[in-house]
């Protein structure tokens, strides 16, 4: 998995929020808008190259490691994807590590690597951070530039 987060957005807890993503090409280019309850948050053009490697700023500490690849010709077909993650001890910092019933812990195969992979102790760690989540009503369109 390779995430590079564009912008971070404050939202209110308890209350329904509806986000959309949308893609968008033409003959010569493309790009993806983010939609957070009706209002674009962020556009991102040239899918499939790496954000620091089109000089726009996102969250991100670390580079990509390659240049990465313009998709627009190649983009046909979409599969939707969703779900929560966390990126609390993201890479590289998550080596070595297990999630079971009572939380955390260093896999023993990786015991060498876990005390030097953890970007905060243990017990500061929160995974999920409450989230409760509906993915629903989805509509996809397509339409023809032509």
């Amino acid at each position: 998995m390779y995430t590079q987060i564009i912008k971070e957005l404050p939202i209110t807890a308890g209350v329904a929020h509806h986000v959309a993503i949308r893609y968008t090409r033409d003959r010569t280019s493309d790009h993806v808008d983010f939609m957070l309850d009706g209002t674009r948050v962020a556009r991102v053009g040239n899918v499939g190259v790496p954000l620091d490697r089109q000089d726009v700023k996102y969250t991100g500490i670390y580079p990509s490691l390659g240049p990465g690849e313009r998709l627009r010709a190649k983009l046909d077909s979409f599969v939707i994807g969703h779900g929560t993650f966390s990126l609390l001890d993201a890479f590289p910092f998550q080596w070595g590590w297990g999630f079971g019933a009572a939380g955390p812990f260093c896999d023993p195969m990786w015991s060498s690597v876990c005390a030097l992979s953890v970007s905060i102790p243990t017990s500061e760690r929160l995974f999920g951070q409450g989230v409760v989540a509906h993915f629903d009503n989805f509509t996809v369109a397509t339409h023809d530039a032509d």
